[in-house]
């Protein structure tokens, strides 16, 4: 009978001195660092499943069954090829996120799955999304801009100054917080390679919330 493995690691061999280390594998977190963008490219709906086809530059070096983040949204390469990949989306996530609006043509924020061997740059994100957030203004100052989204009472509990959060797969930093209103600073290269250099007011956002925050105000709701 196969021995069960940890989905964290592998017991590799023993070295030469005898003692067994633990190797990490890959995981299905990321970091909200973009490392690509895609376009989507095409949209086809089939027995309540919609498979989106986008279009981007590591299409070739993806794998089938592979994690990827598309706009903060954690989905299953199913298909692939040199140019794009696709996956599939049922109608709960079409609900819940802000992939029922997407249009042919439109950018896209990627990032693949971390291994648990690398460096985390942004923070631990999980690929599910908690809500949907709104651009409420965009202020111009110098190079940088203050962009302020608003969510809903109920995700404002969530919402923590100079706490990590993810806006369409982007990690980023509440700057100020003014109840279901916070502000992000993004920095201009930030704003140059992700899809935040077409956003604009009234634009609809994916949001998730930083992992830690959300089980401590999960634990303190249940407190006597």
């Amino acid at each position: 009978m196969e021995a069960e493995v940890d989905s964290l690691s592998v017991l590799s061999p023993p070295n030469r001195l005898g003692r067994i280390s633990l190797q990490p594998t890959d995981s299905n977190m990321f970091t909200g660092i973009i490392k690509a963008l895609g376009t989507l490219e095409d949209i086809r709906e089939s027995n309540g499943v919609t498979t989106f086809r986008i279009a981007t530059d590591c299409a070739p070096d993806l794998e089938i069954d592979e994690s990827i983040a598309v706009q903060g949204v954690c989905l299953t390469v199913v298909s692939h090829t040199d140019m794009a990949f696709d996956v599939n989306v049922v109608g709960e996530t079409l609900s819940k996120t802000t992939l029922g609006e997407w249009k042919k043509g439109q950018k896209l924020n990627l990032e693949r799955s971390l291994k648990l061997d690398q460096g985390l740059s942004g923070h631990f994100v999980q690929g599910h999304v908690d809500g949907v957030g709104t651009v409420s203004a965009i202020e111009i100052e110098q190079d940088n801009r203050h962009v302020w989204f608003e969510v809903s009472e109920e995700m404002a509990d969530y919402v923590v100054p100079r706490g990590s959060i993810t806006v369409d797969g982007v990690s980023l930093t509440l700057a100020r917080v003014e109840g279901p209103r916070f502000m992000i600073t993004i920095i201009p290269y930030t704003w140059d390679h992700t899809c935040f250099a077409t956003l604009k007011e009234g634009d609809k956002v994916n949001i998730e919330f930083d992992i830690i925050t959300k089980t401590v105000v999960h634990v303190q709701k249940r407190l006597p």
